[in-house]
């Protein structure tokens, strides 16, 4: 069984001191964090890549999630699940990273309505 810490004193790590919290997510073994100014930080179990940081590598301590992908769009909303993790844009598109289907890739899908 993989247990990550329980407290976290958020005010020691220097990218997020002086941030506020809008979200916190957890998936079943990991958990984001999504300020204010878009920062997007994760810790936990990353054995498929579900922290977005571009490793597999267990996260005990908070690190920055690669926002390359999102090219500077806002995050809306953020979600994790058994081994993978979502976000959706305020312009609608929905990226993923971590188990999806057969390997570990980061997707991105815009929805059409």
């Amino acid at each position: 069984m993989i247990t990550i810490p329980t407290y976290l004193n958020f005010s020691t790590i220097s990218f997020v001191q002086g941030k506020t919290p809008s979200q916190i997510v957890c998936g079943e073994t990991f958990c984001f964090l999504l300020t204010t100014d878009n920062t997007l930080i994760s810790w936990g179990s990353n054995s498929n890549g579900q922290l977005g940081d571009g490793t597999t590598t267990m996260r005990y301590t908070p690190v920055l999630v690669s926002m390359n992908n999102i090219q500077n769009r806002i995050i809306s909303m953020i979600q994790g699940s058994t081994a993978s993790s979502y976000v959706v844009t305020t312009d609608g598109i929905l990226y993923a990273w971590g188990m999806l289907i057969y390997k570990s890739i980061t997707v991105r899908l815009q929805w059409v309505w």
